[in-house]
């Protein structure tokens, strides 16, 4: 990871060649059809110039398991890491794209404030166990104070009693159930249980699946948003029993290789 995002530390793009450079441009390819012939097809990645704040968190999270595993941080990746927070400190309040890529245009997302909230939790658990020296911890402790705040009175919308997708909005997406995943809010508080049932009433489908949001023309559900609910329910949200019984389900439908869609 390092290696890969070395030319725009401490800014971390969201896609990367094998080289570590910009991704290829995006074109389509008008004269082929994909699977059932859906269209369009398309080369390269128009998110290469997105903004995704929440990459932050899910980095830095990453290097958090690594260490909590007894791997050593060296002292570049102590850097590094350090380097990460302090652009989290600075950029935090801006507007992305988000965890699910759109394209019609930037706005406060609330998974990537909790990402945001993430980056510096886990750098503050870096710090106070010895795993990472010289950081900012008080910066980060009081700019992490401040996205939390902003997530739990901007984040949530008391008409709909649940979080919503967008601060200040009224939009559900299926990425809110990482907010106990992550540790922000315990998956049995009351908000947590209200903004379930929300996302079960509006995200839902008759087979069980869930979409990640609702969209015109509507698309198809996402595997992960439901393995997340298997999640949510085992971290307390539900019983276990229930969540085990949801991951036994949907592991059921694999494809022939393995692979879930998405």
């Amino acid at each position: 990871m390092l290696q890969a995002t070395r030319l725009t530390q401490p800014e971390l793009r969201i896609l990367y060649d094998v080289y570590g450079n910009l991704a290829p441009k995006e074109r389509t390819l008008d004269w082929l059809s994909g699977y059932r012939g859906s269209r369009p097809v398309r080369v390269g990645n128009g998110a290469r110039n997105q903004v995704q704040l929440d990459v932050y968190g899910e980095v830095i999270d990453a290097a958090t398991q690594y260490a909590f595993h007894r791997h050593h941080l060296d002292r570049e990746m102590q850097k590094v890491l350090i380097g990460f927070g302090n652009y989290v400190v600075d950029h935090w309040s801006l507007p992305d794209e988000g965890i699910w890529e759109p394209r019609s245009g930037r706005r406060h997302h609330t998974h990537s404030r909790l990402l945001c909230w993430v980056a510096l939790d886990r750098l503050i658990s870096l710090y106070r166990q010895g795993f990472l020296k010289g950081a900012p911890v008080e910066s980060y402790a009081s700019t992490r104070d401040l996205v939390q705040r902003e997530i739990q009175e901007r984040g949530w919308n008391p008409q709909l009693q649940s979080y919503v997708s967008v601060l200040d909005g009224n939009e559900l997406d299926s990425s809110l159930l990482l907010l106990s995943w992550y540790g922000f809010e315990k998956a049995d508080s009351p908000r947590m249980r209200s903004t379930y049932r929300a996302i079960l009433e509006h995200l839902g489908t008759t087979n069980g699946l869930l979409y990640r949001y609702r969209s015109d023309p509507p698309e198809g559900t996402f595997a992960i948003c439901s393995f997340w609910e298997a999640e949510y329910l085992a971290l307390g949200g539900g019983s276990l029993a229930r969540a085990h019984a949801l991951f036994r389900r949907w592991m059921a439908c694999r494809n022939d290789l393995g692979c879930h869609a998405e």
